[in-house]
């Protein structure tokens, strides 16, 4: 019965530990490349969602005066 648990033991350190590691290092690249971007492209993207480019005057002056 020693060499089943060897075995089952074996398999863990051997398959289960690293695939293991190598997806939570895989997961880490990701989140720091999502960090990247949005460090990157996110500010603009973002500030503009939240104060959107308004009209200036002139287009308000503009629209407001009627066209004869």
């Amino acid at each position: 019965m020693s060499t089943q648990s060897e075995q089952q033991r074996d398999r863990w350190n051997t398959m289960v530990v690293p695939a293991a590691k190598g997806l939570e290092r895989f997961f880490w690249s990701l989140a720091w490349f999502c960090v990247l971007l949005m460090v990157l492209f996110g500010g603009p993207c973002i500030r503009n969602k939240q104060h959107p480019i308004e009209k200036g005057e002139s287009d308000e002056q503009q629209s407001a005066e009627p066209t004869p």
